[in-house]
């Protein structure tokens, strides 16, 4: 035989096994190695192994499209709570005695400020999906929503409001937003909410 040629014998079934390996001949994911069924809205994945039967279960990969996205973000809030565990164990005579320290912070800081930028993220927030659902897999909803957060934002932490020196913030308002939504969904195909 040349090389890069493929030799295709063929082999006598064993008993009991013509019906799968049917069903393995018609079906194209099969012969793929990636034999993917739906079960229950859940996707499976069989893995080819000429020996599946002694492994049981352990080819067999299930994805539950539902909840695969949350993954990664618990893993890395698992990650940060040993890490911040570790830190209040280490540093935990410091951290006990730095009472004061905060009280003074507390006393000195811009409480209009810091509590505003926290009520204009979380609204922010709140409003980008919902404004979003209403024209889906376009953006909008991160672009209507982020050029009057930026527009707040920017004013909130001036400390002069005159009309000349709302232009800029006004401006980078409407330029930062669209561009960085032209970026991602016409340049890079991806999808905002």
């Amino acid at each position: 035989m040349r090389p890069g040629r493929i030799s295709r014998k063929r082999t006598t079934p064993t008993p009991g096994s013509s019906a799968r390996s049917a069903s393995r001949a018609t079906d194209p994911s099969a012969r793929r190695g990636d034999a993917g069924r739906l079960r229950n809205g859940r996707r499976t994945l069989r893995m080819s192994n000429p020996r599946e039967e002694p492994m049981g279960d352990l080819t067999h990969v299930t994805v539950n499209f539902e909840t695969s996205h949350l993954i990664f973000p618990t893993l890395i809030a698992i990650v940060l709570v040993i890490l911040g565990l570790a830190i209040l164990i280490t540093n935990r005579r410091q951290i006990a005695g730095a009472g004061p320290y905060w009280r003074g912070v507390l006393d000195r800081m811009d409480k209009v400020r810091f509590l505003g930028t926290i009520a204009l993220t979380v609204i922010y927030f709140m409003l980008m999906v919902p404004v979003g659902d209403t024209w889906p897999n376009t953006g909008l909803g991160f672009l209507i929503c982020s050029i009057p957060y930026v527009f707040l934002s920017g004013v909130l932490f001036l400390r002069h409001r005159a009309p000349r020196d709302l232009l800029p913030v006004a401006i980078s308002a409407l330029v930062a937003p669209t561009l960085v939504w032209w970026l991602f969904t016409d340049l890079f195909a991806l999808t905002l909410p």
